[in-house]
């Protein structure tokens, strides 16, 4: 018997359908063991030496695996065929050896594709296990633990609120946080463009104002209302007539297969989904055998497959969409290893795979593997040039026609700018002809910011700079939401205010490792250790020789030192200089105090130095403003019922709304969800909770909240997750009812957490797939996988726990052996009438036994 071992079940039920049945496949169920999340686990002192733990719910699948390994003539390691899956059929290998299960015969397969050609192809050119992927392995996580375990803990201790740093994680947190800070900085310029309405042989289109009284404009050459409408009248008098037509060929080419990387962009920019979610289906389409492995960097195709897609574009299309030789690409991106082929169709006659966003995505990489083998598209761009009857003023209009679409009869790529006004469609004119002015418009715009990252944009510019590897940037972007360091909005992200804060500290004490420059360096070496051109150990011996005397210089400094330093660090963005050249520190409250940052237990503020008699505060996120204008309350209006005037304030738990001053002031937080704020929802989040009704069966009322975990539905102690803050509004009696019903179904008496609806849905557990939910429970907030439960320790708050520290809860309470019962208290014997009761011991003799 060959034993067979790959990571999930889902491949090793089409693996075992291609094999003899003298083969038996089992899954590992990914990783099988990693570094025990404690101190210690890596020992630079002893050549970096790693403890490894076996995962505790991986135990009844190592048995099983082991067992058969007893019996099995050759084991058949079969993961997948990058650095991870070489790494796990390393670990499993390890645990058979401890256990003395490994067979004398082991071998390593790998495929590009699960289909039977690729299966069987590969069972005939077995190897050894890859020394060199796993040393770059585990240097890698060596590296990441070091960081982890060595930079976190300066965290916790010198700056309050922060969660974690990581070695790619902080980098790319400073990407969104220097956008931010570009954002913030920007200040806005108008300018105005003049445009004519023109219309020749019934074609309309539009030309602009490219030169006026003799003078070339740019985009900013009109700077205001007046002169624009200068410009206007000029071209309303002026008779323009075609001065020249210029035609230029040219040439688009279809852009390369995807890689995870552009998968990931794509997806993001046509279906809305994260980079986690496109992972997550791509590896469920490869484990199908619908597409061909989902983490790589490389652009090519294999010669078999690029046969295929010829004949395939035959088949749909004529002989001019086929060119002449097949397209070879190469990666432009930094640190690309190109191992491993694109990610490409195993069968381009299959255009359709599965439903739902599996169809969705499999359609994405059937048409860009497809198109990449088409001919280019063939194109006329035309530019034309009107003059007045001067010479003084000039009209432009571009465009351009498809003369050939190639393969944008297919596919054309997504992109993350604005669409370009060159593809706009002209007529056919000749120098002379004078088409007609339907109207002239002068239109005001004003120049704007560098856009917030995108998912896509964002994974686009960490390949740029080498920040990473592709296949982690899903990971890496999921741990910056869940840590709360940033947010989205519209598909794009926010740098949070622990966000900024983290930033700086690392940015002003560490700032070598979170430079751009530095990190890709990192990959770089890593990469060198992946092809055999570099030493695990002396990688990680240069960085830790460096990296532990910085943090052990960091941690001796007092907070109050460390406050102060980032006090001078962020002045230019805390207290940036006033147009009327006043102190930007002085308080606006009292004006006499100088403002300064301070380290509270929920985080930095900004206070004056005259407390506690000045009591002025505002978050650390409000810092910069408009050229340092005053972020104090922001006055909504006055309440029509009793005159108060209602604000918008700053806490340190985020902004809320006041009605009132003083003890008897009423306050509400505002939701992410609420849109903008006015006085009118203003006054609806106070008047919170709402009275929905009157239950028609419990005559109890049904009220709608806000509570510290989002809007919810109460009736009779029982609570109903709402979805959002308008449902708080507007959900009415019928719909409450269905809601608390739904909450708490299951019939008879309730099971554990199926009464109250979860306090926040976590996500799936990285192993079991289990869906993780938070709830309250009798004796305070805890997380199940459904089957586990598992306390929330008093260290951690509810509202900020990730799916990571959930997972790991989980697990801990799952490994920990059951509570054992107390044994009943055995009965005294009777006493016989007339017996003397024993003599009670003295505390003292208790003490000592």
């Amino acid at each position: 018997m060959q034993l067979v071992i790959v990571e999930s079940p889902a491949k090793a039920k089409t693996i075992e359908k291609y094999l003899g049945s003298d083969y038996r496949v089992l899954a590992s169920y990914g990783h099988v063991r990693d570094l025990p999340a404690k101190d210690g686990s890596v020992k630079p002192d002893e050549g970096f030496a790693m403890d490894w733990e076996n995962y505790a719910d991986k135990a009844k699948q190592l048995k099983a695996i082991a067992d058969l390994s007893k019996t099995a003539d050759r084991l058949i390691l079969a993961t997948d065929p990058d650095r991870e899956g070489e790494a796990i059929s390393w670990h499993v290998q390890e645990v058979l050896r401890g256990r003395r299960a490994l067979p004398k015969d082991v071998q390593r397969v790998t495929f590009n594709a699960i289909t039977k050609p690729a299966i069987l192809a590969a069972m005939k050119a077995p190897r050894e296990l890859d020394t060199d992927l796993i040393d770059a392995y585990r240097a890698r996580r060596a590296l990441d633990y070091l960081v982890g375990f060595t930079l976190s803990p300066v965290l916790w201790r010198k700056l309050p609120g922060a969660k974690s740093a990581g070695r790619v994680q902080s980098v790319a947190l400073r990407l969104i946080v220097d956008r931010e800070r570009e954002i913030e900085a920007f200040r806005s310029q108008e300018y105005w463009s003049v445009t004519a309405s023109l219309e020749q042989d019934g074609t309309p289109f539009t030309a602009r104002l490219v030169q006026w009284n003799g003078d070339k404009l740019d985009r900013l050459s009109i700077g205001d209302g007046e002169t624009a409408a200068r410009a206007k009248a000029d071209v309303e008098a002026g008779r323009f007539s075609v001065q020249s037509v210029e035609t230029r060929p040219a040439t688009r080419n279809p852009p390369p297969p995807f890689t995870t990387s552009t998968l990931q962009q794509e997806a993001a920019r046509k279906l809305g989904f994260s980079a986690d979610h496109t992972m997550r289906i791509a590896q469920q389409l490869y484990e199908d055998g619908a597409i061909t492995y989902m983490r790589t960097d490389g652009v090519q195709m294999d010669g078999s497959a690029i046969s295929a897609a010829r004949k395939a574009i035959t088949e749909r299309y004529d002989g001019g969409y086929v060119p002449d030789k097949p397209r070879q690409y190469t990666s432009k991106a930094k640190n690309a290893q190109e191992a491993h082929e694109a990610i490409r169709p195993t069968d381009f006659g299959r255009d359709k795979v599965g439903s739902g966003d599996h169809a969705r995505l499999y359609d994405l990489v059937w048409k860009r593997a497809l198109a990449s083998q088409m001919a280019s598209a063939r194109m006329e761009r035309t530019t034309m040039d009107l003059s007045d009857g001067t010479g003084r003023h000039v009209l432009r209009a571009t465009g351009q026609v498809v003369l050939f679409p190639g393969y944008l009869a297919l596919y054309e790529e997504g992109s993350d700018d604005s669409a370009d006004e060159d593809a706009r469609r002209l007529p056919r004119v000749k120098e002379g002809d004078a088409p007609a002015k339907k109207g002239v418009e002068a239109e005001q715009h004003f120049t704007q910011p560098p856009p917030r990252f995108s998912e896509a944009s964002l994974v686009k510019r960490m390949e740029e700079l080498g920040i990473g590897r592709p296949s982690t940037y899903a990971s890496i972007i999921k741990t910056l939401k869940d840590r709360a360091y940033v947010r989205v909005e519209k598909n794009r992200f926010f740098a949070e205010e622990s966000g900024r804060l983290v930033t700086a500290f690392l940015e002003r004490f560490f700032p070598r490792y979170v430079g751009f420059d530095y990190t890709a360096e990192l990959e770089e070496e890593l990469d060198d250790v992946s092809g055999g051109r570099a030493e695990w150990q002396a990688v990680l011996e240069a960085f830790w020789r460096d990296f532990k005397p910085r943090t052990a210089e960091v941690m001796e400094q007092q907070p109050s030192a460390i406050t102060a330093e980032l006090d001078q660090f962020l002045a230019p963005y805390l207290f940036p200089e006033k147009a009327d050249g006043s102190d930007p520190r002085l308080c606006p409250n009292c004006q006499a105090g100088k403002l300064a940052l301070r380290g509270g237990r929920f985080g930095a503020f900004i206070a004056c130095s005259n407390y506690p008699e000045c009591k002025y505060t505002r978050r650390f996120a409000q810092a910069g403003g408009e050229a340092g204008e005053d972020t104090g309350p922001e006055q909504l209006g006055r309440d029509p019922d009793t005159g108060l005037e209602v604000e918008r304030k700053a806490g340190r738990f985020g902004p809320y709304i006041q009605l009132g001053e003083g003890k008897d002031a009423k306050r509400a937080s505002i939701p992410k969800d609420a849109g903008e704020l006015t006085l009118e929802l203003a006054l609806k989040l106070l008047s919170l909770p709402r009275t929905v009704g009157t239950h028609p069966e419990t005559g109890e009322p049904i009220t709608a909240a806000i509570g510290r975990y989002g809007p919810y539905l109460l009736h009779a102690g029982k609570y109903a997750r709402l979805t959002s803050t308008a449902e708080v509004f507007e959900t009415g009696m019928n719909a409450a009812v269905v809601k608390l019903a739904e909450a708490a179904a299951g019939g008879g008496r309730p099971q554990r957490g199926a009464a109250r609806a979860p306090l926040r849905e976590l996500g799936k557990h990285p192993r079991t797939e289990a869906e993780l939910k938070l709830m309250e429970g009798r004796y305070g907030p805890y997380v199940t996988d459904g089957t586990t439960n598992a306390t929330i320790p008093k260290t951690v708050a509810p509202d900020q726990l990730t799916l990571e520290e959930a997972a790991q809860l989980i697990d801990a309470r799952a490994a920990a052996a059951p509570v054992a019962k107390k044994a009943p208290a055995k009965k005294a014997p009777a006493k016989k009438e007339g017996a003397k009761a024993p003599a009670k011991k003295s505390a003292a003799k208790k003490v000592a036994k």
